[in-house]
């Protein structure tokens, strides 16, 4: 964690003597991703939640100079995801609904701009999943069903191409089963 926050301020101090450096910019944001990523795994989600929406902030900045830029429109992805992340360990759903729902919004971008491109197409599934855990959560059962739905049409030819590997190799079968225990659990809710 202090190896994350002496980089950080040294990037920083960098920065400040070249402040149009859009590459240290972007090396500074991803140190506040760092040092969020570091006080979640320490368990000060506080910490992190500031860092990351300083991180948001930051590569907001730079996609506004350069919005057709895939690369830093992936990176508003992942930092509104990881605001998502740390919004909903902290007990803010609608925040964390929100963050995710914008950050679906952002990859979804990317998978349109090239469907081949897997990195995109598993970001987003991993979206949608987030999406459907929390509205699972709040019992939402009908809408996290619909979510795992989405992330299951992105699974699927990538399945059948063969090109579910490592930690995506049982997604196909963990999202039918998240989607049936949803329809099971909104039917019962519905009889009720």
């Amino acid at each position: 964690h202090e190896y994350f926050k002496q980089k950080l301020t040294m990037g920083q101090e960098l920065f400040e003597m070249t402040p149009g450096d859009d590459i240290l910019k972007r090396d500074v944001a991803v140190s506040h991703e760092l040092v969020g990523d570091s006080a979640r795994y320490l368990g000060d989600h506080k910490l992190a939640r500031e860092s990351y929406q300083r991180q948001h902030e930051m590569m907001l900045e730079l996609l506004d100079a350069s919005p057709q830029d895939t690369r830093r429109v992936r990176d508003i992805g992942i930092s509104l995801t990881k605001l998502g992340e740390v919004h909903q360990q902290l007990g803010e759903i609608q925040e964390a609904v929100q963050y995710f729902a914008k950050a679906a919004g952002m990859l979804k971008r990317l998978v349109d701009a090239d469907p081949q491109n897997i990195q995109s197409q598993l970001e987003l599934f991993i979206a949608y999943d987030n999406l459907g855990f929390v509205e699972s959560n709040r019992a939402k059962h009908k809408e996290a069903a619909d979510w795992y739905r989405k992330g299951l049409e992105i699974l699927m030819p990538l399945q059948e191409k063969g090109q579910l590997i490592g930690q995506f190799a049982h997604a196909v079968a963990d999202m039918n089963q998240k989607i049936l225990e949803c329809e099971e659990l909104f039917k019962s809710k519905e009889g009720s």
